[in-house]
């Protein structure tokens, strides 16, 4: 018989995560799960007379991601120790963690100092910015990123957006500024990285704050066998 500590659901004390790695035969499927809980959560925001505390998922049509890559480099391992990523069905999405945006956040392997760090709200964008992982992503630190709490969508896809425009908007009359064109590309390309294995959060839309602001404790803490918590000062 479970006991009343083993009933303890951690997503109501963390943030709903998912881990994907290109190479594990569940890697599309993943996705695929993950878009049915972006749109599933997006109408519960949309009609919210509805509970947000379960997830009931009704999107059968599964979502074509284009994603720059042949499908056939996808899923050539298992997962190890038979990991699983919680399936759409078995999730719960506390109230507190919602604030009526559907935020999650974007998180490659290796990284730090926030590089690499994306926010979105859609299933669109998140396409977008695995494309970036996926083709070639550069990597900037994350107070070089410049997001703003004005803007409409994260940096990384409005400076794509700009550089296609340019480059359509930019007459192409000689072989010279060809040729400058095609170093510049290529200096940037040499920047950039692949990300193979990443994070997928829900991001804490109404997070604790002091003085209007986020913050972190660092405490070193061991959690045991017994599912004792134990912190250190």
């Amino acid at each position: 018989m479970l006991t009343q500590r083993e009933k303890l659901d951690v997503f109501q004390f963390v943030p709903v995560t998912l881990s994907f790695r290109t190479c594990e035969k569940t890697f599309l499927d993943d996705l695929q799960n993950l878009a049915k809980i972006l749109e599933d959560h997006k109408c519960k925001i949309q009609n919210p007379d509805q509970n947000l505390q379960s997830i009931a998922v009704d999107v059968t049509k599964p979502y074509q991601f284009s994603l720059g890559m042949d499908p056939m480099l996808f899923g050539q391992k298992d997962p190890p120790g038979g990991f699983k990523n919680i399936q759409p069905e078995e999730i719960k999405i506390p109230e507190a963690f919602c604030k009526g945006k559907n935020l999650w956040i974007l998180k490659p392997s290796s990284m730090s100092r926030g590089r690499g760090l994306e926010l979105f709200t859609t299933i669109q964008e998140l396409e977008n910015f695995l494309r970036m992982y996926l083709n070639g992503y550069e990597a900037k630190d994350f107070k070089d990123l410049g997001y703003s709490p004005k803007a409409q969508q994260g940096p990384s896809l409005s400076n794509s957006k700009k550089k296609l425009t340019r480059r359509q908007l930019t007459p192409r009359t000689g072989a010279t500024e060809d040729q400058d064109d095609d170093d510049d590309d290529s200096d940037e390309e040499n920047k950039k990285t692949t990300f193979q294995r990443f994070v997928i959060q829900k991001y804490m839309e109404r997070p604790m704050l002091y003085h209007g602001f986020k913050f972190d404790i660092r405490v070193y803490a061991c959690l045991t066998h017994e599912r004792e918590l134990v912190v250190f000062r």
